[in-house]
């Protein structure tokens, strides 16, 4: 199966170029390939990691292109209270981040409650645990958070899930190419309701 999944293809959307990815993990075995897939869409990765090694690894299957959008950061997970802390900890911004994904153990309900903690939702937006959605919720629910144009996007996958990784990445990417029209149209709403309220 990972054999399969050295490089993902994502479809190229000009909704994704230039956008940051955080990608936070407890190993690589899932991070490269979604690295080298969002590398080509030409977004920035923001690779997070217990070890310094593991990021710097990753750095070293790179071309030299891929390398100048790579960015490595270290933090211990486990030390890390919710999502602003962490982001806090990086010294980074909400405004910074487009996309976070979660590459750790199954977390448990405590976990969760302490990690997503009320409030954390207003500033990220969503939260997804991919455990508990089926494809067709989550593409109603994506698209839902795409139309919107919230900054952040949080989703939390089981490691050991390789191909649910994949397979709903590939829906949120895709979901880009039938939404970038309505996107634009609803940009350009807020554009006018802005004007008409100054």
């Amino acid at each position: 199966m990972m054999n399969a999944m050295r490089c993902f293809h994502f479809i190229s959307l000009d909704y994704w170029k230039d956008k940051c990815v955080m990608l936070v993990m407890s190993h690589n075995k899932c991070g490269l390939p979604l690295v080298r897939g969002f590398l080509g869409l030409g977004m920035y990765v923001i690779a997070v990691s217990r070890y310094k090694n593991q990021s710097e690894y990753m750095r070293g299957l790179l071309n030299e292109h891929e390398s100048q959008r790579f960015i490595t950061r270290e933090v211990d997970l486990h030390s890390v209270l919710n999502i602003q802390h962490m982001l806090k900890e990086l010294s980074l911004t909400v405004e910074t981040v487009h996309l976070l994904i979660m590459l750790l153990p199954k977390i448990s309900m405590q976990e969760s409650n302490i990690l997503f903690e009320p409030g954390n939702e207003s500033i990220l937006q969503s939260v997804m645990e991919i455990d508990d959605l089926s494809a067709e919720a989550f593409i109603s629910f994506a698209k839902r958070i795409l139309l919107h144009n919230n900054p952040v996007w949080v989703i939390c996958f089981n490691h050991k899930q390789a191909n649910l990784v994949w397979e709903y990445l590939q829906n949120l990417i895709k979901l880009g190419e039938g939404a970038e029209r309505e996107i634009k149209i609803h940009l350009a709403r807020l554009k006018r309701d802005q004007k008409i309220h100054i």
